[in-house]
């Protein structure tokens, strides 16, 4: 409806009645669209009507007369699928609330409309009216729809021609239907339209003698006419003892391939012969809501809670079978004999085998250590390693709603995030670049320069010392454009305005570093990628130290506008993990740096050591439900592989730094790969102390994972760990009190378990699906180490501000603003 009054508005319709059921409050969405609209020139007048009330009706036509005078045309487009898309679980009152506005509205609204001259009255019907196969679960919708159909065409045999009833295809993004049948839709040759394509056909069959009926735009194979009206007829069950083909089930395994088979054949409609074992669910062309629904008709029938990730965690019909014999089988066995049509024997309950991951080192050669040499960073209410660990050590929340000095942000939204202080102040004298370059350069390119100098001097070494070193920069990034074409192109060396690679070739530039050069994207792993980089090149002695590091800002609202539309941005601005009441991320920015080196050189170098690299395991998703949908299996299997290439046990972890999804799917998914791996339920195994830095600081988006890792990294340098400040109500999907895990609640110190060093590990998981799992330790030295390495004094900068209102003043020294980098807190 909002998109059709726009186009309205913006071909020059002025006077616009909407009815609608709800009474509009002063903050509502809706009534601040209005306002809009108003505002352009539009007289845009709002009735709460319910189509049902023929007088309440009546009422508003007779004040839309007295306002406007005449009614040319009215659009129908009220429509509700109901709380339950799935017609058979329905009850009478909710089949009669989706029918009501598409039957008894049409009727009312044309019997008070009766006297007026209308030049068009288009119904908003639905391809499900017209295609059999596009109603299955939602047959009371289709069914309205379809009385709407009909009644048009009882208009149009009484000379009133102007009725026309529309069987609209699914608009993308927009309207009821999105998400319901989209996937059917379009392997039946009628694709889903875009907006803009709509409305022209609207347009079009309101200036043409058209009926309407379904348009179509014909594209890829084209229409397959010979099957949209074809239902085909599946092979039932004969009696719920017998199997597809009437014989006897004999036992639980065999009973319970044939209920998910059954139930799988009646929901989606596909014949027996259709339905393979080993098939993925998303080769047939199902959408995820519908398959969703399948998990409440498992566990109503089996009378027991199922995990609501279960089609996710369990791709296949196969992998289904195998996790109800594992994890359910005396359900099975009791709803075989709720049938009492034949008898079996209930099995007795087999005692739980305790987890046993085994690790294999001779799968991996066990990495040499990577020694972190040199920390520092710039996150959300912290600029240097020591105030990021005391926020974290406190439990304070660095999330805020953003600074006034950022974007515009939509009226309708507040827009929350972990944000980062004095990122347009920068000194270009020092780093040799010239006023106009470092006024276009991306803010980002700016601040990870910074961090690395600051990393450089905590691992002990002046600029000057390392000069033409043979040492990589590897950087976790994505560039953002800052200033317009016509401003880069008037700077000296423009390709610093524009280049993504330059945000690490700045490093190696001011450094004189010789070794390799690179910025990478893995989504919220790319600082972890390019650890991962660093340390293949370090073992293969390409380099003999690097600077590794991420960063991520937030210059506009682009992020936050993706993630609200992806529905995943958090609604009450708060980031939980494991928690009930999860409503999605919380956006922060940030920067991190470390300096790293081979754990036998800087032994040898006498480096200060704040921790030790031993395993970097990486995977991805390959093909799941859709772009940020997760793997169990992919979890899994990369957890293991750091474990083996590190040559540990899971009980010798004693921290683990999450993920943490912001969705309680995704939190769900983490917990159970976690549980697995790490024999989380084996209680006689000493507690395993879960956490994660996203409900302190944010996602920080490409430097989430580099956060999360040198969070790890000071806690085991410390010897303490922070509090975890979430899962005060954990979700149901995992129980934490009969598992190992646990959440400390305050600063604690690390007790070593025996001999064995304090030992890490961290996940990261992000869209896209290149998964990390990294395992970390302490640095305990033998009695030859001699710590030779301190932390350098930095050197004070005159910092300029190159915010966006001072860019055109770039090359002027005296009016930009000055700071000297000791009084900001380096």
């Amino acid at each position: 409806r909002r998109s059709l009054c726009s186009k309205l508005i913006q071909l020059g319709v002025k006077k616009i009645v909407l009815f609608g059921r709800e009474k509009l409050v002063d903050t509502s969405e809706k009534l601040l669209q209005i306002d809009k609209w108003k505002q352009v020139g539009a007289d845009i007048q709002y009735y709460d009507v319910d189509m049902k009330d023929v007088e309440r009706l009546k009422q508003a036509v007779d004040s839309i007369h007295s306002t406007f005078g005449r009614i040319d045309g009215v659009f129908h487009c009220a429509g509700v699928t109901g709380n339950n898309p799935m017609f058979h679980r329905k009850s009478i009152p909710d089949i009669c609330e989706v029918c009501e506005p598409k039957i008894e509205g049409i009727r009312n609204l044309d019997k008070v409309l009766e006297q007026d001259k209308l030049s068009y009255f288009i119904m908003f019907s639905s391809v499900s009216a017209g295609i059999p196969r596009l109603s299955v679960g939602i047959s009371d919708y289709a069914m309205a729809n379809s009385y709407m159909d009909s009644f048009a065409e009882y208009k149009r045999t009484r000379t009133q021609t102007y009725y026309k009833a529309i069987q609209w295809p699914v608009w993308e993004q927009v309207g009821m239907s999105k998400g319901i049948f989209t996937g059917t839709s379009n392997n039946m040759g009628i694709p889903s339209l875009l907006e803009d394509e709509a409305l022209r056909i609207l347009l079009y069959i309101l200036e043409s003698k058209c009926d309407g009926k379904l348009p179509c735009k014909n594209e890829g194979e084209g229409l397959k006419l010979d099957e949209l009206l074809k239902v085909p007829a599946p092979v039932y069950p004969k009696a719920e003892c017998q199997n597809l083909h009437g014989k006897k089930i004999e036992d639980s395994l065999e009973f319970t391939k044939e209920w998910i088979r059954s139930l799988f054949m009646k929901e989606l409609k596909i014949e027996e012969e259709k339905l393979e074992d080993n098939t993925s669910f998303e080769e047939y062309g199902v959408d995820s809501i519908v398959i969703a629904q399948l998990v409440d008709t498992m566990q109503n029938q089996l009378q027991t809670k199922l995990p609501s990730s279960l089609l996710i965690e369990n791709h296949t019909l196969s992998e289904l079978y195998e996790y109800f014999m594992e994890n359910h089988k005396e359900e099975i066995e009791q709803m075989m004999l709720r049938e009492n049509k034949y008898s079996c024997k209930t099995a007795e309950q087999e005692a739980k085998e305790e987890v046993k991951q085994e690790v294999k080192e001779d799968k991996h050669i066990k990495q040499e250590g990577l020694a972190i040499v040199g920390i520092s960073c710039r996150f959300p209410g912290s600029s240097n390693k020591e105030e990021f660990f005391d926020v974290l050590s406190t439990g304070e929340i660095m999330i805020n709603e953003k600074p006034v000095d950022r974007w515009i942000g939509k009226e309708t939204r507040k827009d929350i995030g972990g944000w980062v202080e004095d990122t347009n102040l920068f000194d270009e004298a020092y780093f040799g670049i010239n006023p106009k370059d470092a006024a276009v350069m991306d803010p980002q390119a700016r601040v990870v320069l910074e961090e690395s100098l600051k990393a450089i001097y905590d691992a002990g070494y002046e600029t000057s010392q390392i000069r033409g070193e043979k040492a990589g920069v590897f950087i976790g990034g994505r560039g953002h454009q800052s200033s317009d074409l016509e401003t880069i192109l008037s700077a000296n060396n423009p390709i610093l305005g524009m280049g993504n690679n330059y945000m690490a070739s700045n490093i190696s530039r001011f450094f004189d570093f010789k070794g390799p050069c690179m910025v990478v994207d893995t989504a919220c792993s790319s600082g972890i990628t390019a650890l991962m980089m660093a340390d293949d090149a370090l073992r293969q002695g390409r380099i003999n130290m690097a600077v590794v590091g991420a960063v991520s800002l937030l210059d506009d609202s682009l992020a936050h506008d993706v993630f609200e539309k992806r529905n995943i941005l958090s609604k009450d601005g708060t980031f939980k993990v494991f928690s009930e009441g999860e409503t999605g991320d919380v956006l922060g920015e940030g920067c991190g740096v470390v300096v790293v080196k081979r754990l036998k050189d800087a032994i040898k170098d006498g480096n200060r050591i704040y921790g030790v690299v031993n395993g970097i395991g990486v995977n991805n998703n390959g093909k799941t439900l859709g772009p940020g949908s997760p793997s169990i299996e992919a979890q899994k299997e990369v957890m293991k592989e750091a474990l083996a290439l590190a040559g540990k046990t899971p009980e010798q972890i004693d921290y683990i730094e999450v993920n943490g999804g912001g969705t309680v799917l995704m939190d769900s998914i983490e917990i159970k790969a976690l549980s697995e791996v790490y024999d989380l339920k084996n209680k006689n195994l000493k507690p395993c102390i879960l956490g994660c830095v996203k409900p302190n600081i944010g996602h920080l988006l490409l430097a989430s994972g580099m956060a999360s890792f040198i969070r790890c990294i000071l806690s085991i340098s410390k010897k303490e760990i922070p509090p975890f400040i979430s899962a005060e109500e954990p979700f149901d999907e995992y129980n934490f009190e009969d598992s190992r895990v646990r959440f400390n609640r305050s600063l604690e110190n690390w007790n070593a378990s025996g001999t064995h060093p304090r030992c890490a590990a961290m996940n990261v998981f992000p869209d896209g699906g290149t998964n990390y799992h990294v395992i970390m330790e302490e640095f305990i030295p033998d009695d030859d180490y001699v710590e030779k390495f301190v932390s350098k004094d930095l050197p004070k900068l005159t910092r300029r501000d190159y915010s966006s209102k001072m860019t055109e003043l770039a090359d002027s020294v005296d009016t930009l603003s000055q700071n000297v980098w000791g009084e900001v807190k380096w």
